[in-house]
C-alpha cells in the first residue's frame, strides 16, 4: 500500500522561533536587572566630599549632572530631601574664578537603599564646559560626617534607561528573527507539500466499481423502476397481483382464481 511522502522540514521546527523569543525575553530581563545594578553602584561608589568640605571637581564632558547625598538613612520624604539640600548650601564655581553655577532642586525623591545606606538626589547642575570646578558645602545638623558623602555624577538612572533600551532592542530583534524563521518554514513546507502532491499517484476513491454512482447499483436493484416487472411501478403489479386500475382481477374475490 502506498504511503504519503513525509514533509520536510518537520513541523517541530516551529518550536525554534518560540524558543528564540523565550531566550530573548530572558536576556532582556537580565539586561534590565544589570542596568538597575549599575545604577545603584554608580550612586554609591561615587564619592566627592563630606558635608562642610571643599573639594576640587573635574568634569570631563559637558552636560547635566546630579548632586546627591549618600550615607546613613536620613531622608524619608520629599520634604526631608528639600530640607537637606537647603541645609547643605552646596556651591559649585569654576576653579579659576567666576560666578557659581545655577543649581536646581531635583524633582522627585527617586532614592534607593543598599545595605543600610541611602542614595538621594538633591539638585541638578549643568556644566557648559569641561574642566575643573570647586565644590563646597556646609555642615548639616544630624549628618554623620564620617559616613556621609556628597557626589556629583551623571544621573545613575541613565544607566537604567540604557539597560531598558538594550532590553527593548533585544526583544525586537528576537521577535523579528522568530517571525523570519516562521515565514521561511511556512514557505519551505508549502513547496514541499505541493511537490509531494504532484509526485504522488492518484489516491483511490472511497468505493469501488458497482458500489456508488452512477445508478446506485446494478440492474434489478435501484432506479429507474425500483424493481422488475410484476413488482413496482408502473401499475404497482401485473395481472393477478392486484393493484390499480381495478384493484384485482375481473370478477373480484380473494384469492385470485387459480391460487385458492
Amino acid at each position: 500500500m502506498a504511503t504519503r511522502p513525509a514533509i520536510r522540514p518537520s513541523g517541530w521546527w516551529y518550536l525554534a522561533p518560540v524558543l528564540g523569543v523565550v531566550v530573548g525575553v530572558v536576556v532582556a530581563v537580565t539586561t534590565m536587572v544589570d542596568g538597575l545594578d549599575q545604577a545603584r553602584r554608580a550612586g554609591f561608589e561615587a564619592a566627592l566630599a563630606g558635608p562642610g568640605e571643599t573639594q576640587l571637581l573635574t568634569i570631563e564632558e559637558p552636560g547635566s549632572y546630579t548632586v546627591a547625598y549618600t550615607g546613613p538613612l536620613v531622608v524619608f520624604s520629599e520634604t526631608d530631601q528639600q530640607d537637606l539640600a537647603r541645609d547643605l548650601d552646596i556651591s559649585i564655581t569654576p576653579a579659576d574664578g567666576g560666578a557659581p553655577l545655577a543649581l536646581a532642586d531635583y524633582e522627585g525623591l527617586n532614592d534607593f537603599e543598599q545595605q543600610g545606606a541611602q542614595y538621594v538626589p538633591l539638585q541638578t547642575v549643568r556644566f557648559e564646559e569641561a574642566g575643573d570646578y570647586t565644590f563646597t558645602s556646609s555642615s548639616a545638623a544630624g549628618l554623620d560626617r564620617e559616613q556621609s558623602r556628597l557626589v556629583v555624577l551623571e544621573s545613575p538612572w541613565q544607566k537604567l534607561r540604557e539597560g531598558a533600551v538594550r532590553a527593548a532592542t533585544i526583544l525586537v530583534v528576537a521577535s523579528l528573527l522568530a517571525l523570519l524563521v516562521v515565514v521561511i518554514l511556512a514557505r519551505t513546507r508549502g513547496r514541499a507539500k505541493r511537490a509531494a502532491r504532484a509526485a504522488a499517484p492518484p489516491w483511490p476513491s472511497s468505493g469501488g466499481p458497482g458500489y456508488g454512482a452512477p445508478g446506485y447499483g446494478g440492474p434489478g436493484y435501484g432506479a429507474p423502476g425500483y424493481g422488475g416487472p410484476g413488482y413496482g411501478a408502473p401499475g404497482y403489479g401485473g395481472p393477478g397481483a392486484g393493484g390499480a386500475p381495478g384493484w384485482g382481477p375481473p370478477g373480484g374475490g380473494w384469492p385470485p382464481a387459480g391460487q385458492a
